[in-house]
């Protein structure tokens, strides 16, 4: 099953729009989605701090600061095929 991790922080209006964004495909795509405070967690902070949001797919970061829908349609489409 393919996994986005968006990672984000409390009061990040781009962290938002990216949730509104990926929630979207929810219904069209069978997919995990988790969301992580990058403030919870040291490492996390340390590596992003003000470079968020950041969505990963499967592990590999796809995007950041904002998503293009398309090409996330495309994405979700590809891993449905594998």
């Amino acid at each position: 099953m393919t996994e986005l991790i968006l990672y984000t922080k409390s009061g990040c209006h781009l962290c938002d729009v990216m949730e509104e964004t990926v929630l979207k495909f929810k219904n069209e795509f069978d997919f995990d989605f988790r969301i992580t405070d990058i403030e919870r967690d040291d490492e996390l902070n340390k590596m992003y701090k003000e470079k968020i949001p950041v969505l990963l797919v499967n592990g590999k970061m796809f995007s950041k600061y904002a998503v293009d829908e398309s090409k996330l349609r495309k994405k979700l489409q590809a891993c449905k095929l594998v």
